[in-house]
């Protein structure tokens, strides 16, 4: 992309894709999509910044409280961002 006359192109947020993702949670692609930055969610959702990183690198799985924030300001269902957390209700009830 070569920059135009007033400076580099700069492209707007990606449209949100609900196709199947690889990553074994979805996180980091949805808030890249909506052009959220890591603070921002947090500020939003009124978790660490911290806890976000590791949610989205899969070093942490968040609560089912943290999923309902998260799902909520994202506007996604929480099972879709977090496909293992409906695998684990799914668990409990079958028990």
């Amino acid at each position: 992309m070569t920059p135009g006359p007033g400076g580099p192109k700069v492209r707007g947020p990606r449209r949100l894709c609900l196709s199947a993702s690889k990553s074994k949670n979805r996180l980091k692609e949805v808030r890249f999509n909506r052009g959220i930055k890591q603070l921002n969610l947090a500020l939003k959702t009124g978790i660490n910044p911290a806890i976000i990183s590791k949610i989205e690198n899969n070093w942490f799985q968040p609560t089912k409280k943290q999923a309902e924030k998260l799902s909520q300001v994202l506007r996604v269902p929480p099972e879709w961002l977090f496909p293992e957390l409906g695998d684990q209700t799914e668990t409990k009830t079958s028990e």
